[in-house]
């Protein structure tokens, strides 16, 4: 038998209580994390009063964000020296250029504080705006855009529903990419990567052969050049599905290969990896990735059809609009996270900790007629393209009105996939106007006291659901025969003059001053009072044009010194609006003109 001596037993005692020690703060761990996930869905039931069913338990892991809090708990009173130094550190770098390690900082301090919103909030536009613009290029520029909204992808992630988080990405989708000075670029890029891309790789003495055909199916060179691979001396080029179907049925022989490309973050565990691209969320067909859509909280069998719901899934409100074939606005990806943040406010009564309840509740709205701009600009550039006309890259919007707007709808096109595109932005961009004005409308009925502030906006979305309407039929008109293109252009007369009536309208409503008004404006023949500013559109609309014309006429006397005789172009604050409708009517005018010169009885029964 042997006999243990004292060291060794105390040496034994001394294991068996450090591996109690470690199982106990495994426990407590684990505990902890469950215990928080319990907290924090007591907390949002109390907060939504019984308004909505309690939703599902999320089918995440409680365990997928332990790093955060294992970091707190086991740095304990170090996490606020420690997180003081990274801010300062942090900081300190930005202010002098120096980037090095600067999103190892920032990703310290999002461990060492998960809980605060207002933490994240500050870096994620920290990143998208002080370090962004402190990148040389439009390309880094954009990948350092990308990497705030994956910060904020990650903190809703490990807190999800959060309307602080969910509203902070919306902005970013909206105002940095989708409306600022380089919109141009990011929305271009947004669309590409939003979709599922494919690589074709050929022979060398082949380029000449891929760009003579792939130019006829929707691909610019600019947007998506061919590379040489120096190992296999080959060519490879990346395209869009919509160029991709047609090309592997006409493009094909020996060396030539189509592979649908993965997903970009499949090394994001790589250390050093860094986001480069947008991820894909459409199929080759441009429907949305089931992944996107997975809903936690399922909408309840009984519930009115006319109820919103929130289920939870990324892209749930942008689902009604599939398929995408030509990618995701960001102005969409903008309008779906704010509508997320709104149903969160109305359904949860979650409360945004920076902006005010009517602020969170207007950005659908706003952002869903963004979305239709978009579209609208998208559809002249095809237009320019599909008639074989130079098309600029940075121009002002309304710059793209007047060159095909005296085009005749039979015009044969240079390229029909320009066409079919042309055709999809209209109609879709008559539908978003037409939800926006909706939108608008529900937001003013819930803030009575501000819906002054919003009616320019509806009067828009009508003006425009119309002038939507109107461009897609002129055009659908080229590929239809006998009664069909008939219709189509009768259709198209009929909307071109409701939009045109409805520009002249919203000019007179906002856009002139109250003394021209006065002076301009007739009497009601029933009631014998005069029309003002806000009940001018329901005018005989015989007036309309007319009104319009003597309202133009009346400003510059108003506007002229009576000294001197000379027009004061100083004090007319609203000449840049007119002269945005004016171009606007007078698009609608010439297509009016050249539908009466095809149809006469179209162009008849539309006549001012």
């Amino acid at each position: 038998m042997t006999v243990m001596t004292s060291p060794e037993v105390q040496a034994r005692r001394n294991t068996a209580g450090r591996i109690a020690v470690v199982v106990l703060l495994v426990l407590g761990l684990v505990a902890t994390s469950y215990l928080r996930d319990w907290a924090i869905a007591d907390h949002e039931a109390i907060r939504n009063n019984g308004r909505l069913p309690r939703p599902a338990a999320s089918t995440e892991s409680p365990l997928s964000t332990m790093p955060s809090f294992a970091t707190a708990l086991l740095l304990g009173g170090l996490r606020g020296p420690l997180v003081m130094i990274l801010w300062t550190s942090s900081e300190t770098q930005k202010q002098q250029h120096d980037l090095q390690d600067f999103d190892t900082k920032v990703e310290w301090i999002r461990l060492l504080q998960p809980e605060f919103d207002t933490v994240h909030l500050f870096q994620i536009w920290n990143k998208a705006y002080n370090i962004s613009v402190q990148m040389a290029s439009l390309r880094n520029k954009y990948t350092t855009i990308l990497d705030a909204i994956d910060y904020g992808q990650k903190v809703e992630r490990e807190r999800p529903d959060d309307i602080n988080i969910i509203a902070a990405i919306a902005a970013l989708y909206g105002d940095k990419l989708g409306t600022s000075a380089e919109h141009v670029y990011y929305r271009s890029r947004i669309r590409r990567e939003s979709q599922t891309l494919t690589r074709i790789t050929f022979p060398a003495n082949r380029a000449d052969d891929f760009r003579t055909l792939a130019s006829k199916v929707g691909w610019i060179e600019d947007q998506s050049p061919i590379t040489v691979d120096s190992k296999t001396q080959t060519d490879q080029v990346t395209v869009e599905p919509v160029s991709a179907k047609p090309l592997a049925n006409e493009f094909t022989g020996p060396g030539v290969s189509y592979l649908t490309e993965t997903r970009p973050d499949a090394q994001k565990h790589d250390p050093s990896w860094r986001r480069v691209r947008l991820n894909p969320m459409l199929d080759e067909n441009g429907y949305i990735l089931p992944e996107l859509l997975d809903a936690p909280y399922p909408r309840p069998p009984n519930l009115p059809a006319a109820q919103q719901w929130y289920d939870g899934s990324t892209l749930q409100f942008l689902k009604q609009y599939e398929p995408y074939p030509y990618g995701i606005s960001t102005l969409a990806l903008a309008y779906n996270d704010y509508k997320r943040a709104q149903l969160l406010q109305l359904l949860w009564n979650q409360h945004h900790i920076q902006s005010g309840d009517t602020v969170i509740d207007a950005r659908p709205a706003l952002s869903l007629k963004d979305w239709a701009k978009d579209e609208w600009e998208r559809g002249r550039r095809y237009e320019l393209r599909m008639w074989g006309l130079s098309v600029p890259q940075s121009a002002d919007p309304v710059e793209l009105e007047s060159p095909t707007s005296d085009d005749v709808f039979d015009k044969p096109s240079a390229d029909a996939t320009d066409y079919n595109a042309a055709l999809y932005s209209y109609a879709l961009g008559s539908r978003l106007f037409h939800d926006a004005r909706g939108e608008f409308l529900q937001h003013m009925e819930r803030y009575k006291t501000n819906a002054s502030v919003y009616f320019v906006h509806v009067d828009d979305t009508i003006s425009g659901e119309q002038l939507m309407k109107a461009d897609h039929d002129y055009l659908a008109a080229a590929s239809a025969k006998g009664s069909e293109r008939e219709r189509l252009l009768q259709s198209a007369a009929v909307a071109y003059q409701n939009a045109m009536l409805q520009f002249a309208v919203t000019v007179m409503k906002y856009y002139i001053d109250e003394p021209v008004a006065a002076e301009v404006f007739p009497k009601d023949p029933r009631t014998g009072r005069q029309y003002n500013r806000a009940n001018i559109g329901t005018v005989d609309p015989r007036l309309i044009l007319p009104l319009l014309n003597a309202a133009d006429e009346a400003t510059v006397r108003y506007l002229t010194d009576p000294v001197t005789h000379q027009y004061m172009a100083a004090r007319d604050n609203y000449h840049d609006d007119r002269e945005t409708y004016r171009r606007y009517m007078n698009r609608c005018q010439s297509r009016l003109h050249a539908i009466a010169q095809a149809l006469p009885a179209a162009g008849a029964a539309t006549a001012p």
